[in-house]
């Protein structure tokens, strides 16, 4: 079995090159050079993966081409990229306790789908909306939907054909860790390991919890892949799936590891860490609050033009930075591009006494 990374060394991602390191001790790292097209060894030697298991460690967005070049290459991978659209798309596979409802751009443009949404929805305005790419998600008002010249329907006019989920909203349970949602990678139908979301708190996990999984794994279909990462949280007095993400490209929290299998899921022994974990970290003490991140700074992704239609009015190409610019407040760019002295962020760096008032990139 090899591991395939998309690079040899992370400098800003230290919980990769453990496993990097992880993997290199156990002689089974290899890396993808996107721009020779061909796998390598850490001392950048090709390597040949035909017929060789490999499972892929990558990110969203460097996923397919890694996937595409392991396949053309002969390698043996847990996931198609078919399969991976499965895992993205698990709703239609998986049934929910909460409603859920997924549409695209285009169906907005239906009024017998609009009417549908206020007819299931209409209890509670407020509802949660995440794109099936995951680089947006947050409570929004119904009402939005319904308002072609609301900033979130001028959003998603540049996103017709992409995909979208809506959700009832829910008060997730809150414990000592905060909200009890945990993450789970599961490989060819068996669970690999569990963790809380979190990097650095020891915890022990619900036994029945395990009890919940096993019953989700009960339902997968035979048509929907064997491997992948199931994420849980808690509501009222009950489990439910909060969403599936790619094996091959989901973050991986304290407990968690594509290396092996725990014997211990609950953590009765709950200093017992996967071998590439840093437990020099870890401690009881409950951390700061984790904050998922969004492709806001990625072109082209809904969640840049939402938040640039929110705060300037319109899409921008590029980037802007306007310090000191509080949060809900709109401004007309345009005019503001006339009246004002663009420099760029070098400029900032190398002359102080320039206002730092607005950068264009």
């Amino acid at each position: 079995m090899l591991y395939c990374f998309n690079d040899k060394n992370f400098d800003s991602l230290p919980r990769t090159n453990r496993e990097i390191a992880y993997a290199l001790a156990h002689n089974s790292f290899i890396y993808y050079d996107e721009n020779e097209n061909v796998f390598k060894d850490y001392n950048d030697n090709i390597v040949d993966v035909n017929g060789i298991k490999v499972i892929p460690s990558s990110f969203v967005l460097q996923l397919p081409n890694m996937i595409n070049a392991l396949i053309k290459n002969g390698a043996i991978i847990p996931n198609t990229l078919e399969d991976i659209n499965k895992v993205e798309e698990w709703y239609n596979y998986f049934e929910t306790q909460r409603l859920i409802v997924p549409f695209t751009g285009k169906d907005l443009q239906d009024p017998e789908f609009l009417s549908y949404l206020y007819e299931v929805f209409n209890r509670n305005p407020e509802v949660f909306l995440k794109t099936k790419k995951k680089d947006f998600n947050g409570i929004i008002d119904l009402t939005e939907l319904f308002d072609k010249n609301s900033d979130l329907r001028k959003a998603i006019s540049y996103h017709e054909d992409e995909e979208f989920i809506l959700s009832e909203k829910v008060e997730v349970n809150q414990d000592e860790l905060g909200q009890e949602e945990y993450r789970v990678f599961i490989y060819k139908n068996r669970i690999m390991n569990i963790s809380r979301i979190t990097d650095s708190t020891y915890h022990q996990i619900p036994e029945d919890l395990i009890e919940y999984i096993y019953s989700v794994l009960e339902r997968r279909p035979s048509s929907f892949p064997s491997t992948f990462v199931l994420d849980i949280f808690s509501y009222q007095h009950l489990y439910d799936i909060l969403e599936m993400n790619p094996f091959e490209a989901s973050g991986k929290y304290l407990y968690n590891s594509i290396f092996s299998f725990s014997e211990d899921l609950t953590h009765q022994d709950i200093e017992q860490l996967p071998e590439e974990k840093d437990k020099s970290k870890v401690s009881y003490e409950k951390e700061e609050k984790l904050v998922p991140s969004t492709l806001k700074k990625v072109q082209g992704s809904f969640a840049k033009d939402y938040d640039d239609i929110k705060r300037y009015g319109k899409r921008i190409e590029g980037f802007v930075h306007i310090y000191g610019l509080p949060e809900g407040i709109k401004i007309n760019i345009d005019e503001l591009f006339n009246n004002a002295t663009l420099f760029s962020d070098d400029d900032l760096d190398n002359n102080q006494d320039k206002p730092k008032s607005l950068t264009k990139e």
